[in-house]
């Protein structure tokens, strides 16, 4: 389940950093997800649309679902992402799981599609820009997102190669998975403003 939580913070931050300055903010995806509010706003500011049709202030469940269904209309045909065995009904009833698929699909459309390294793109270039900035640290082995991200050592290493006195890596303890994954988001935020 670690890396439900990875997820849930990366995507939080993620969706946070366009929310905030429209006066909005998720603090649990699960919860803050169920009236499509959160998600029809950030889809338009993602994609500088209006969504027709939503309800800023659902007072009851069929108008909730209706939120959603907007949304994931948007997501499909505005961003062109396929989303499969995932309805607005799984999004109100917080089906983490689903509604964490969803959100990578959403964020690999719009963010590592674009990405190219060393003749690679999308996924396979992130990880090559990935290995290369980590390649010199202890105990980094990049070799998925799934997995590689788990102990918080990978995402420390990226921090410490990008700013090197927002986070020392030598001392970073790292069988305390946990508290590294918490501390490299902590910084990330903090004193990277990611």
């Amino acid at each position: 389940r670690k890396w439900e939580e990875v997820q849930k913070k990366a995507f939080q931050l993620w969706m946070n950093t366009h929310l905030e300055p429209l006066g909005y903010k998720i603090e649990d995806i699960g919860e803050d997800f169920k009236s499509g509010v959160n998600l029809c706003v950030f889809l338009e500011e993602i994609g500088k649309k209006k969504l027709k049709g939503w309800s800023k202030k659902p007072a009851m469940r069929v108008h909730k679902i209706e939120n959603l269904n907007i949304a994931l209309q948007s997501i499909t045909k505005d961003h062109g992402v396929r989303l499969v065995g995932i309805g607005a009904e799984d999004i109100a009833d917080g089906q983490m799981k689903l509604t964490l698929g969803m959100l990578w699909s959403l964020f690999k459309r719009l963010r590592i599609e674009v990405i190219s390294e060393e003749g690679e793109s999308s996924e396979m270039g992130l990880l090559a820009w990935l290995k290369k900035m980590t390649a010199d640290y202890d105990g980094v082995e990049i070799k998925n997102f799934k997995e590689s991200f788990n102990d918080g050592l990978a995402f420390s290493a990226l921090i410490n190669a990008m700013d090197p006195e927002a986070l020392d890596y030598d001392s970073i303890d790292q069988s305390a998975t946990e508290a590294n994954i918490n501390r490299a988001f902590d910084i990330a935020e903090q004193k990277l403003g990611i």
